[in-house]
């Protein structure tokens, strides 16, 4: 039982090491990434990864209000 509580708090760490990278790897490239937490136990079942930069986002967004409509999906 100890040894796996061990190994499950080293995937664990291992995972949140490598979802921090890939978010910095994204901010350093301009590019989004949206992760959402849908479940009652904290895991991650839905991840997006948009290729759209910030700029492109807030450009469409502001287009969309300025003509009284919702942003492009």
């Amino acid at each position: 039982m100890k040894t796996e509580a061990m190994n499950q708090e080293c995937r664990a760490a291992k995972s949140a090491y490598i979802k921090n990278l890939r978010e910095k790897s994204l901010q350093a490239s301009g590019q989004v990434f949206v992760e959402a937490t849908v479940s009652t136990d904290g895991r991650t079942v839905v991840q997006v990864w948009l290729p759209a930069t910030v700029s492109e986002i807030v450009k469409d967004t502001a287009a969309a209000v300025r003509r009284g409509g919702r942003p492009a999906k």
